[in-house]
């Protein structure tokens, strides 16, 4: 009954702030919005009752791996629900390749783990999954829309994106530590070809008050890197506002949230000359010697309410901790990485990812003062975040522990009653539907066609999607149309989307990008079908052969 409530509270808050919503961070635009979570139910009932179809064979009884099943199958033990049981091996390998490396296995790969009888023989596919060149480029692109790298944004030029992108594949492949990772994208300085500065960069936009980039830095990092939704408390305290949505930051001021966006104060953008640069970069990132928040703007005020007060000093938002050195952002820097939130974080997100729903859902949602009624397993989350932490900020060693759990391997079909509760409980392997890349790399795994694609800024061309460093890449090509019917997104204001559609549908069907195309634009209509059929034409091998054969038979 408290969930129902709290569900009802929401929207009636929705529907009293509709008529004054909020220009930066619209209703529409929350994770946490009641029609999006309906959405996204809708959607997980649709795919759960098509994996109960497919989903027959079963691996056995599962037994428990690790401390992950621990809690999982103690809490299914307790509440009476019983679980699925293990998935076939077929079904595995399918699934943690698709997971790990984003696209399905080869087929002679296939044969022989299925002809592997070594009883450890799950782990050691995940190790060398793991292992892989392909594991970096999935994960680059999964940290590439983490932390929205693409050159739609103004500021960003195409040798930063990817420049972004590269410094994310190689830190992955060298195993660098996570906090590591982000300590650099906070303390970047220098030009934007360096890479890192571009995360800083696609929050400045020229012309806005100084403030609000201050303001779009601390509410951005917030939100990926410790899930807290901090964006609505930069325009209005949170008291009145958020009970309904976020107890904890209804406690939070305006005032609060300028002492964190103080710790950007002294981070300046600058210009670059023409004369300057190879002109693979316009703009660089620096740090002045000083400077403060305060609320005083010289000409345009921006969209945010105005500011009253200051100067305000850099003070953490969620402990009260003070900068103790000169150098702000590696102050927020430390004192961000060392905070609990920032491991339980990424740890949410991971299990996101290979579980299909968070322990805390949406996983840009946490709301530390109701954190334990919120978390479906808080202590497990808990255990995840503090492993994490005590294995050097290790994500390889992370990704290992949940994807070698048998609460991970659990089969997809489900022999008993199924009820939506039981999707919380992780009773089974809940389904997702593939992201757009996926779907194009495991048709080029199994087809043989497709690319190579040439790449804004690349020296190679290169053959997979998940190798590809923004999502308006390859540009204007059939692949590019294809993906983007598929809910690619742009990293920008439109979101990924695992909604299925007609339109994609029927590109899938037919090999051709079908659009919503006013009649005026029948001309480009036909040629991108022409493109889209030349792309399956002139990279899959039988087409070829087919068209060789008729050639021969006609003469």
């Amino acid at each position: 009954m408290s969930r129902i409530a709290l569900f009802l509270s929401l929207l009636g808050f929705i529907a009293a702030a509709s008529g004054h919503d909020c220009p930066s961070y619209p209703a529409s635009k929350w994770s946490f919005n009641p029609a999006t979570l309906q959405e996204k139910l809708k959607s997980r009932l649709q795919l759960t009752n098509v994996a109960s179809a497919f989903a027959t064979d079963s691996g056995g009884s599962p037994t428990r791996q690790n401390f992950v099943d621990d809690y999982i199958f103690e809490k299914l033990q307790k509440q009476g629900v019983p679980s699925a049981p293990l998935a076939s091996d077929g079904e595995f390998i399918r699934r943690v390749t698709i997971d790990l490396v984003g696209r399905i296995p080869p087929a002679a790969r296939v044969r022989s783990f299925l002809e592997d009888s070594r009883p450890g023989k799950r782990e050691i596919v995940i190790d060398e999954l793991l292992s892989s060149s392909a594991f970096s480029d999935r994960w680059a692109t999964w940290f590439d829309d983490l932390l929205r790298n693409t050159s739609n944004y103004p500021e960003i030029t195409v040798a930063g994106r990817n420049a972004l992108h590269e410094y994310l594949r190689q830190s992955i492949q060298q195993g660098k530590r996570y906090d590591e990772m982000v300590r650099d994208l906070l303390c970047a300085s220098g030009s934007a070809s360096q890479g890192p500065p571009n995360y800083l960069l696609r929050n400045h936009v020229s012309g806005a008050p100084s403030q609000d980039f201050f303001d779009d830095l601390g509410a951005n990092i917030t939100s990926t890197f410790l899930g807290i939704p901090t964006l609505c408390i930069s325009c209005h305290s949170g008291q009145h506002h958020l009970e309904p949505i976020n107890a904890y930051l209804s406690h939070k001021t305006r005032s609060d949230f300028w002492e964190q966006s103080a710790f950007f104060a002294r981070t300046t953008v600058r210009l670059l000359s023409p004369d300057s640069s190879d002109g693979s970069a316009k703009y660089e990132i620096s740090e002045a010697a000083d400077g403060y928040y305060t609320s005083e703007i010289a000409g345009y005020p921006g969209q945010r309410p105005l500011r009253t007060g200051g100067p305000y000093l850099p003070r953490y938002l969620f402990t009260g901790e003070a900068a103790q050195g000169e150098d702000l952002r590696s102050e927020y820097a430390r004192i961000l990485t060392a905070d609990f939130q920032f491991a339980r974080n990424i740890a949410n997100r991971m299990w996101t990812h290979f579980m299909g729903i968070g322990i805390v859902d949406p996983p840009d949602g946490f709301d530390l003062a109701n954190y334990e009624t919120q978390a479906s397993h808080p202590e497990l989350l808990d255990r995840l975040a503090q492993d994490f932490v005590d294995t050097g900020f290790d994500l390889r060693h992370l990704m290992r522990r949940i994807t070698s759990s048998s609460a991970y391997q659990l089969s997809a079909g489900y022999p008993a009653n199924w009820q939506e509760p039981h999707s919380r409980l992780f009773a089974r392997k809940l389904t997702r539907r593939l992201e757009a890349e996926e779907i194009h790399d495991s048709i080029v795994q199994a087809t043989e066609a497709g690319g190579p694609y040439d790449v804004a800024g690349f020296l190679e061309p290169v053959r997979w999607a998940m190798q590809l460093p923004d999502t308006n890449e390859p540009h204007n090509s059939p692949a590019q149309a294809f993906m983007d019917l598929l809910g690619r997104g742009n990293r920008t204001y439109k979101p990924r989307d695992s909604d299925s559609s007609i339109l994609a549908g029927l590109s899938l069907m037919t090999g051709q990008p079908f659009r919503p195309i006013p009649v005026s634009h029948d001309f480009k209509r036909c040629q991108t079908m022409m493109l889209w059929k030349r792309f399956f034409f002139e990279h899959c091998p039988d087409l070829q052969r087919r068209k060789k054969n008729a050639s021969q038979l006609s003469t």
